[in-house]
């Protein structure tokens, strides 16, 4: 049975709390951000956003966009209240959700949809409750996998509803410029732009293949997948597996590429350490990403293999942090590890499968 996932997306999340807690603010040229002159833009209104500003300029660079530009400093704690009162909002729908930052997540609405005509029909609902309850405007997408139904949240914003099927994928999706897919990063598109890749559409053609194959290596098989329009339709729930991990918080956000390398180098070195004590492999890496606005990412993926070493552990985590590095200053990292097994548990299963083999 095809799953229908909603990725649901607050619309200028932080900017729409300000107005909140001040009202006067609606209509301005606002954005959130701190006051010193290392200070960048967290958020900015749509009205703000139409003189180029956007989250992560500097503020300096965005006052010279607008002068007359409002800045407001962030009030976190409201903000959490808020995203706790969405999500637990979408928890009365369905109870299969993740949250994959303070202002989106994903739902699992295929039981839900059993109540309704049409996924439309639920997403209007959502849309009117969370702005006539909460005053929090939304865009939503569904689709039968994350990636999709991510691609199709960001399509119309603010307060848009797009649904993508599987069989729109040339129509909608591949005319889309590469840097618009979700998982290539700032610094992967310009490396296919380069070798003539454009479009999202450029990245299923079989002549790109090898390219493809170079820049992104092993993952290059789900970008593709992808790319085509299928994808992974699970939900990271909350897990009871155990799991090990280290994350760091910086003294100053980071924004330096070269120093995220070392970063993940030294959190890898520490898992590994962790893991080589209690004697233990995992076959699934986690990166946690915490920019300077308070805004965490989570992305995970299966090794493929049972690891413990620290070259393999920064290999993951690297690879996640490319495809899906924020344009943000970062603030924390974190590297964590599950489906733990006993090293010696493995490398009997190995030798049971090579000697079958050899039989």
């Amino acid at each position: 049975m095809t799953k229908i996932l909603f990725h649901i997306d607050l619309n200028a999340f932080y900017a729409n709390a300000e107005i909140l807690l001040d009202p006067s603010l609606e209509n301005t040229d606002m954005v959130v951000s701190g006051s010193s002159s290392r200070s960048v833009v967290t958020t900015a209104t749509y009205s703000a956003r139409k003189y180029g500003i956007h989250s992560g300029m500097s503020l300096a660079q965005a006052l010279k966009l607008c002068p007359t530009l409002k800045v407001v400093k962030g009030h976190h704690r409201f903000y959490e209240k808020l995203s706790n009162l969405f999500i637990d909002y979408i928890k009365t729908i369905t109870p299969l959700v993740e949250q994959v930052s303070i202002d989106e997540c994903y739902a699992d609405m295929s039981e839900a949809m059993l109540r309704y005509d049409k996924p439309f029909d639920l997403a209007m609902e959502i849309q009117h409750v969370l702005l006539q309850k909460y005053h929090l405007k939304c865009s939503i997408g569904i689709a039968a996998n994350r990636f999709l139904a991510k691609m199709a949240s960001d399509m119309k914003k603010p307060m848009g509803i797009t649904w993508i099927h599987e069989q729109d994928v040339a129509k909608m999706i591949w005319p889309l410029p590469v840097e618009q897919m979700y998982g290539i990063g700032k610094r992967t598109a310009p490396l296919l732009k380069k070798q003539g890749i454009e479009t999202i559409g450029d990245i299923t053609k079989r002549e790109n293949q090898e390219i493809l194959r170079r820049i992104f290596g092993k993952s290059y098989l789900q970008v593709v997948n992808e790319a085509n329009g299928k994808g992974s339709d699970v939900l990271e729930l909350t897990s009871k597996a155990k799991s090990i991990g280290q994350s760091s918080t910086f003294a100053q956000d980071v924004v330096d590429y070269e120093e995220v390398k070392v970063l993940l180098w030294e959190l890898a070195q520490k898992v590994s350490f962790r893991l080589i004590e209690e004697n233990l492999v995992a076959s699934h890496v986690t990166l946690t990403i915490r920019t300077f606005d308070f805004v965490n990412l989570v992305r995970s993926q299966n090794c493929g293999r049972y690891i413990n070493n620290s070259r393999d552990l920064y290999e993951e985590a690297l690879s996640l942090y490319d495809r899906f590095a924020p344009d943000k200053p970062v603030r924390l990292l974190g590297i964590s590890v599950k489906d733990l097994k006993v090293q010696q548990q493995i490398s009997k299963q190995l030798s049971l499968f090579e000697s079958m083999e050899d039989a």
